[in-house]
């Protein structure tokens, strides 16, 4: 699939959950998602390295709901978009971060529905991708 195609779709996911009313801690889970990713911020206020965009990746206009399953979706097609630049590593391990079983009482993992631990599991070649972007970034550099 090219790039455009994954920028479509990503697009479409915003676009669709931009359109709707969605609430946080309404009747449907929804986890909040950067539409232009964190990482491509200079001023981002987790650790990593800084992007090269100004402004605030927390503003409003920047935000949306979206389900567990489009959020999934969205972090994969990032990856697609990311993945053969410098931000490959950040894309990557977002991408991972979904399968990683969070510790205590994470919102998440107390929310999943039988049908998104289904999708979850579906998607576990997307786990792999998230591994090896991260790797690839870490070749030829000292663990510390």
């Amino acid at each position: 699939m090219c790039l455009v195609s994954f920028k479509s779709l990503y697009k479409d996911i915003v676009d669709k959950a931009k359109s709707e009313n969605r609430v946080k801690y309404g009747e449907i889970y929804y986890e909040r998602h950067h539409i232009v990713p964190d990482f491509l911020y200079k001023n981002r206020s987790r650790k990593g390295q800084k992007g090269h965009l100004d402004g605030d990746p927390d503003s409003e206009e920047n935000l949306v709901l979206l389900t567990f399953q489009e959020h999934l979706m969205c972090h994969y097609y990032l990856y697609e978009i990311y993945k053969d630049t410098r931000y490959g590593y950040q894309a990557g391990s977002a991408l991972q971060f979904f399968f990683v079983k969070a510790t205590g009482n994470h919102m998440r993992q107390r929310q999943l529905t039988e049908v998104d631990v289904e999708f979850l599991n579906q998607m576990a070649h997307l786990r792999e991708l998230g591994i090896q972007s991260i790797s690839k970034a870490r070749k030829g550099k000292m663990p510390v």
